[in-house]
């Protein structure tokens, strides 16, 4: 994704500095995925608590069921029903799919970047289902795990919007073939950490959005996790476009060598093949 033009590059650093200024305004939460957080944060809820703030909306239970179901995330039989959704997910992943739910119509969304944003959602989905992959593969629990995998990019989301906000002043970036994907590969990272200083997100998955590109020795693992599944569904087929070609560095690290890291690219991607072939329910 190596885009030489000076133009292009000039647009790319003026939009570093918009992001870092009051001129980068995330969208505020919707009200129910504040909802979703301020469950993530009692650990007392019940998933009857969490089925009801699904429920008060026809159109967002339709959604969370519609992602309950997409082909990375769910198991084989697909749910017809929210309650049989929430059953089958639990509250850790029913309240991550509600809240990334609730976050689509206000950050997926957008006429002059439709495929774009349609890749950056599929690839928030599949690098979630690849960090409870390995999460499991490694044994490893933390009930960020999958919001972290979730969330991990919606930086490149808002990037996204602010430039088809300010179409006349990055006008250049849509000219130049892959200009807009250069632009959002070298600013979303700063703008994940904006996005979630904004949103007040919970400290490991404002972590693990702000650092999972530059993995260090003393990352904390869902760091490492998240730069692990982000390669993973990368390498499965569910890159965001946004990113110069991943390779599985952070793969390898967690599970020791090439062979292992191989192996556990085979086994997801037969996984999300057997989800992918499984019959609808009659």
């Amino acid at each position: 994704m190596l885009v030489e033009s000076s133009e292009v590059l000039a647009a790319i650093a003026a939009l570093e500095q918009a992001i870092d200024s009051s001129a980068f305004k995330p969208p505020m939460l919707p009200v129910v995925a504040q909802e979703a957080l301020a469950v993530a944060q009692d650990r007392g809820v019940d998933i009857a608590a969490l089925g009801k703030i699904i429920e008060r909306d026809q159109v967002l239970a339709s959604r969370f069921l519609t992602v309950a179901n997409s082909p990375t995330y769910r198991r084989r039989v697909p749910a017809t029903t929210v309650s049989a959704a929430l059953m089958r997910l639990g509250l850790t992943n029913s309240r991550d799919l509600l809240f990334f739910t609730a976050l689509e119509p206000a950050l997926f969304t957008s006429r002059e970047y439709e495929a774009e944003m349609t890749a950056l959602r599929q690839h928030s989905l599949g690098t979630a289902t690849a960090c409870g992959f390995i999460a499991r593969a490694c044994g490893f629990s933390n009930e960020y795990a999958t919001l972290a995998g979730l969330v991990h990019d919606l930086g490149a989301a808002a990037v996204v919007h602010h430039i088809a906000e300010n179409e006349d002043e990055f006008a250049v970036l849509r000219a130049h073939e892959g200009g807009v994907a250069a632009a959002v590969a070298a600013t979303h990272a700063l703008a994940n950490q904006r996005v979630a200083r904004r949103w007040s997100l919970p400290e490991p998955v404002t972590r693990a959005m702000g650092e999972h590109h530059v993995v260090a020795p003393g990352s904390p693992f869902i760091v490492v996790l998240t730069a692990a599944a982000d390669e993973l569904a990368t390498l499965a087929g569910m890159g965001s476009g946004m990113d110069p070609p991943l390779g599985r560095t952070a793969l390898e690290r967690v599970f020791i060598d090439a062979a292992a890291a191989q192996k556990v690219i085979d086994d997801f991607i037969a996984e999300l093949a057997s989800v992918d072939e499984a019959e609808p329910p009659g």
